[in-house]
């Protein structure tokens, strides 16, 4: 069968989109999104500005693709990547189409639509029922209105499998230290605290990325506090090696992440020779002012110099992650706006964040600042993640652990709010109870291999996903083994617009 891609612009003014009547052919009447063919040569987005130029005389700004629609008509396959879109000047020229109508939600329905557009309609709606500008991100975030949320989370799902599918991909989490020389306000395994601190061997690591090579995990996440001296960095470029060459069968080597705080650039590039791809590195707070409130004053914590490593980490070529705490004190609901568009704007391909969790020995826990109730805070950790997901579709977003400190379904429901990575820990138990860094009590109490030694994995903690109930059985929920799961969004890494 003949294939034919093209590209579609959904326009939207305000709460409604336009619809264009065809003028010609065999469809003749029927109505479309405007848009048309690629030339050999073109990008999506310079097809769709010289569609738009040629079939309404008009100028557009290009948003984030909506969809990628695959229909069969009768003589012809059709591909059609569709972005949602802006005008940049209120006049338009009919030079193709019949007619042309602003339409709402409520009349979507009103005009015969072509098939392949008829697909899009129901995400539409969906995209015309919240505003992601930044007024409306804090409006989304500060409602109460339960039917409201609960739409909004179920958009965000929904906003999930169509861009990149139910399929959950697994990282096997190893908190290699808990030594760390950085003093943040908020952590509990800050230099400052009192607590028993550990390192694990290169057995140690290897045993755990093993099983997560047994297990098929695709990837491993190499986790620990901060620390630059020479010989802990020549341990993370062994083991990155070591861990590159496990035999994982008919599995592709494993992915590896690495979470290891700021290091110089040259660090950085030794590691991401060594076989590292994906860096996580969390900016905590995008405002400067709170990002100052939560960490001391010491010539170790610098806003502009974080900000500087996750530059480094994208012109290395990592896939650079970032990622907040959400309802912290001091934050505001426009804090927490301005730190989804900063993710946008940086064009990170993955997004770890999570509620924020008070460690009971941390200053900022000590200072008595107040910060929102558990319920609260567990919401708005789902609603980042459905407002994510919405502005970011084709990127990774984890569902974090720290949502499980406040319901024990909580990985599951951010993964239903449009979440797509789940790490399961493969930490040796007696090890991972020290990795301390908020109280975890509440997800380590049941734990049956705290204590029994470090070959002991607790299984709790390694088949987690099995508690995903009937959402796994429903297929709501696909377990992506043996793959690295890179999110769609990683191959434009090096594009950020952050001023």
């Amino acid at each position: 069968m003949k294939k034919i891609e093209v590209v579609a612009a959904i326009i939207r003014k305000g709460d409604r989109i336009l619809a264009t009547q065809r003028g010609y052919g065999a469809w003749k009447d029927w109505w479309e999104f405007p848009g048309g063919k690629m030339e050999p040569g073109e990008s999506p987005q310079e097809a769709l500005a010289r569609e738009i130029r040629e079939e309404l005389d008009a100028q557009i700004r290009i948003g984030r693709l909506l969809r990628t629609v695959e229909w069969d008509y009768p003589e012809f396959h059709l591909t059609m990547h569709c972005y949602l879109c802006t005008l940049a000047q209120e006049a338009l020229h009919l030079n193709e189409h019949e007619s042309a109508r602003w339409l709402d939600a409520a009349s979507l329905d009103a005009v015969r639509w072509l098939p392949a557009d008829d697909q899009l309609l129901p995400l539409i709606r969906q995209e015309l029922s919240f505003d992601l500008s930044r007024e409306g991100i804090i409006a989304a975030l500060e409602s109460k209105d339960p039917a409201f949320n609960q739409a909004l989370l179920e958009a965000g799902y929904q906003q999930k499998i169509a861009s990149v599918g139910p399929v959950v991909y697994l990282r096997g989490l190893i908190e290699i230290s808990n030594v760390c020389a950085k003093n943040c306000l908020y952590c509990g395994i800050r230099r400052g605290m009192d607590c028993p601190r550990y390192e694990l061997s290169d057995g140690q690591v290897l045993q755990a990325a093993i099983m997560a090579a047994k297990r098929h995990y695709g990837s491993i996440v190499i986790q620990g506090g901060e620390r630059k001296d020479r010989a802990f960095i020549d341990k993370i470029t062994r083991l990155v090696k070591a861990v590159k060459a496990i035999d994982t069968g008919d599995d592709p080597p494993l992915g590896i992440t690495l979470s290891l705080g700021e290091q110089p650039r040259e660090v950085y590039e030794e590691w991401f020779a060594a076989g590292a791809h994906r860096y996580l590195l969390r900016i905590e707070s995008s405002n400067p002012d709170l990002y100052r409130r939560i960490h001391p004053d010491d010539g170790l914590h610098s806003y502009d110099r974080r900000l500087q490593c996750l530059y480094d980490l994208k012109e290395i070529g990592y896939q650079a992650g970032t990622g907040a705490m959400i309802g912290m004190p001091f934050q505001t609901s426009a804090d927490l706006a301005d730190d989804l568009l900063f993710y946008q704007r940086f064009g990170a391909p993955m997004i770890g964040m999570g509620p924020y969790n008070p460690h009971p020995g941390s200053p900022l826990t000590l200072s008595g600042a107040p910060f929102p109730p558990d319920g609260e805070r567990f919401m708005l950790g789902l609603k980042m993640i459905a407002l994510l997901r919405l502005l970011m579709p084709d990127i990774n977003i984890a569902a974090a652990t720290a949502l499980e400190v406040l319901d024990p379904r909580g990985r599951e429901m951010g993964i239903m709010s449009g979440a797509n990575v789940f790490m399961p820990n493969v930490t040796p138990a007696e090890e991972m109870v020290k990795y301390n860094l908020y109280d975890r009590k509440t997800i380590l109490k049941d734990c049956p291999s705290a204590g029994k030694g470090e070959n002991h994995i607790c299984r709790n903690c390694v088949f987690p996903f099995c508690s995903l109930g009937d959402n796994l059985v429903q297929g709501k929920i696909v377990i992506g083994y043996g793959q690295w799961g890179d999110s769609k969004a990683a191959k434009h890494n090096k594009q950020c617009d952050i001023p």
